[in-house]
């Protein structure tokens, strides 16, 4: 028996040809036309932190001391931790920073950040770098 002759039947029975690559790219096209003519509040949906920080900001417009304070105490109650606080305004500023008239609130917390990140580093070194952390104290 011919190895070859199994093969030789099947020769003419070659699979169907792949549909052409244009119409996958034409799909491709159209989703990405579609996506891009998506309204700016449906593509990115502000997050329920970040319009309370606009709430909050907005209350305080007129004075930039008590708009930070305001942030802050808003700012402990979603996120305890220093690194954790960073995250949330970090996350905020994203958020926001696209958004019209935002700049007011944008630079509030800017400042917030300054104070934030480097406490957030100090206590990530104390905690990294200390080898008995004295918990009793």
């Amino acid at each position: 028996m011919n190895p070859l002759a199994p093969l030789t039947l099947n020769r003419g029975l070659s699979p169907p040809a792949a549909p052409p690559a244009r119409s996958a790219q034409t799909a491709d096209m159209h989703a990405f036309e579609q996506a891009m003519h998506a309204p700016a509040e449906v593509a990115n949906p502000v997050s329920p932190v970040a319009l309370r920080v606009l709430r909050t900001l907005d209350a305080h417009r007129d004075n930039e001391r008590q708009a930070r304070a305001a942030l802050k105490d808003l700012i402990k109650q979603e996120a305890p931790f220093a690194k954790q606080q960073q995250d949330a305004l970090l996350r905020v500023l994203g958020e926001i920073k696209p958004l019209p008239d935002t700049a007011a609130a944008s630079r509030v917390i800017n400042t917030e950040l300054r104070h934030v990140i480097p406490l957030a580093g100090m206590i990530d070194n104390l905690m990294r770098y200390t080898h008995k952390p004295d918990l009793e104290s």
